[in-house]
């Protein structure tokens, strides 16, 4: 803990060092802490139930959980609310990009926020300027008409001055459809969140995606764009910088194919 103390405070990190309950409880009370790192290998079996009092006492914080390799109690940890399971990151150099993902401000930009009610969306359409139509096809609960990366995916595309299709309701992401639907455009986008164990909001692309079926006319035609969601699963809670940028590639991409 000592060695894990000195590299937080070497990258400026003010770090206040508690070892039992009642201390944490204490620290909770009085402390303006952004982030809490917890010990798995100290912690042992009591980790995930320090997890849960955090979660209690302190629903802002983000937590951390400093984890060993072979580390058997992940799944358990992610049954409460933590913003990342980091193995072995004092060693592997991922600590900098954990820091600046816990220490980014969460809070949202209201402003362009269009007015109205908002719905959920389950696709996204443009002809970009090559001509070629380009459909974004998203998993439900992940895009939003007026509120998170839709609107802004949408506000942006209309930047470009580029003719917009939303299509309202849930999508149907069963490999059949969505074979069926690339059919009909020329580059179709699947956007999926799925816990890879990633930074909350990191993008992985996959332009050859396996539907176990044959893809027919589809061929080539799919790229899926999974994303690292947030301590919900979802998207809603990730902060508005890295919102931002997903936004930017989901634009970009569609724009430029």
């Amino acid at each position: 803990a000592q060695q894990q103390t000195e590299k937080l405070t070497a990258l400026g990190c003010e770090v206040q060092l508690v070892t039992d309950r009642d201390a944490l409880k204490a620290t909770l009370e009085k402390s303006e802490a952004s982030v809490v790192f917890l010990d798995d290998p100290s912690l042992a079996d009591a980790g995930p139930e320090w997890v849960g009092l955090v979660n209690q006492r302190g629903p802002s914080l983000r937590v951390v959980v400093l984890a060993a390799a072979d580390g058997p109690r992940e799944t358990a940890y992610r049954k409460h609310r933590i913003l990342y399971y980091a193995v072995e990151p004092f060693t592997d150099g991922e600590l900098p990009d954990i820091l600046s993902a816990a220490f980014r401000s969460q809070e949202r930009a209201a402003a362009e926020r269009p007015s109205g009610p908002s719905e959920p969306i389950s696709g996204i359409s443009i002809t970009n300027r090559y001509g070629h139509r380009v459909h974004l096809l998203a998993a439900p609960g992940l895009l939003w008409r007026n509120e998170g990366l839709g609107a802004l995916v949408g506000q942006k595309l209309l930047a470009r001055s580029l003719p917009v299709l939303v299509t309202a309701g849930v999508a149907n992401l069963s490999p059949a459809n969505v074979l069926k639907t690339a059919t009909g455009y020329d580059r179709l986008m699947v956007l999926l969140a799925r816990d890879a164990g990633g930074l909350p909001g990191s993008l992985t692309r996959d332009t050859k995606p396996d539907f176990g079926v044959d893809p027919g006319d589809a061929m080539n035609k799919v790229t899926v764009l999974t994303v690292q969601p947030d301590a919900m699963g979802g998207l809603a809670s990730l902060d508005a910088r890295t919102t931002e940028a997903l936004a930017d590639h989901i634009v970009s991409e569609m724009a430029v194919y």
